[in-house]
């Protein structure tokens, strides 16, 4: 299940965990009613109507880059972002806070007053999750020993999908009934004609993922090759752009600095430094 390309010749099979598929489906208002029945499923509770928001966030920062989430939306007073992760890096957390906490930033700041009717939910679908024992952890902001909430308008929800899987594969009947809007993401277009027999909202899930599959437009937009170095230029721009590296940079740079003062040749600081020229001349 790690691999989408296979050994022969035939099309590869695009799992709705990943980035694209994900957004074409859930992130559209064509299919409103299924995203309203998978919220339904995961949050356990009613949703009566859906606004789509826009997934690009602003920055309020000229020289920071727009930061795009996989899904936003506004129901019963709540704005529940959503984040599909198909990897573990050590600065998922810190990136999707940063996400949801920009959003609750400029919700709160409409109007003249501080704005205490909505509920914020954050949702991390996350794969390679290897710490964590529960299919579901959940998140507030409270004291120590959790006996006083700091805001109790604000939820994070994180899910194991790799434990989701694990249902799958060791055929727990009672989990995989309990989690099939949690599997199918993961799972080949035969495993969900199986997962879907008897389930509505999994059957329209694998006919429009599979649709999507079929669709000679969507096959060419990219090869696994490709997907993979995108998805690791992504890291690195993400990395660089939201300080994460700041330490490391800061000290380069400090290095930099000491070694113009010395004269020290400027291809010579490029090598010692791994910075650009144009960065290294900026320092002057």
């Amino acid at each position: 299940m790690k691999y989408l390309r296979t050994t022969t010749k035939e099309k590869e099979f695009w799992h709705g965990k990943y980035n694209r598929p994900f957004k074409e489906i859930f992130g559209n208002e064509k299919y409103e009613d299924l995203l309203k029945e998978f919220l339904q499923r995961v949050l356990n509770q009613k949703i009566n109507e859906i606004t789509y928001l826009q997934t690009e966030l602003k920055t309020g920062n000229l020289v920071e880059r727009a930061k795009t989430v996989d899904l936003l939306v506004k129901t019963n007073k709540k704005i529940i972002h959503v984040e599909m992760n198909v990897n573990n890096p050590v600065y998922l957390h810190l990136r999707n806070a940063c996400y949801f906490f920009n959003k609750i930033s400029s919700q709160t700041k409409i109007g003249e007053d501080y704005d205490l009717e909505y509920e914020f939910i954050h949702i991390d679908f996350s794969y390679e999750l290897k710490e964590s024992k529960n299919i579901v952890e959940k998140y507030t902001l409270t004291n120590e020993d959790g006996s006083k909430t700091y805001l109790d308008n604000i939820e994070i929800w994180e899910f194991n999908m790799d434990m989701a899987n694990s249902f799958w594969y060791n055929k727990d009947e009672k989990n995989i009934k309990k989690y099939k809007h949690l599997i199918m993401f993961d799972l080949d277009k035969d495993d969900l004609k199986t997962l879907s027999n008897g389930d509505d909202f999994v059957a329209k899930y694998t006919d429009e993922l599979t649709k999507l599959n079929n669709n000679d437009a969507f096959q060419s937009w990219m090869t696994y090759e490709e997907d993979q170095q995108m998805i690791l230029n992504t890291e690195k721009k993400m990395s660089y752009n939201e300080g994460l590296e700041k330490g490391q940079i800061d000290s380069k740079i400090e290095i930099a600095k000491k070694m113009l003062d010395d004269n020290v040749p400027l291809d010579k600081i490029m090598v010692f430094t791994d910075l650009s020229k144009e960065e290294i001349l900026k320092l002057k």
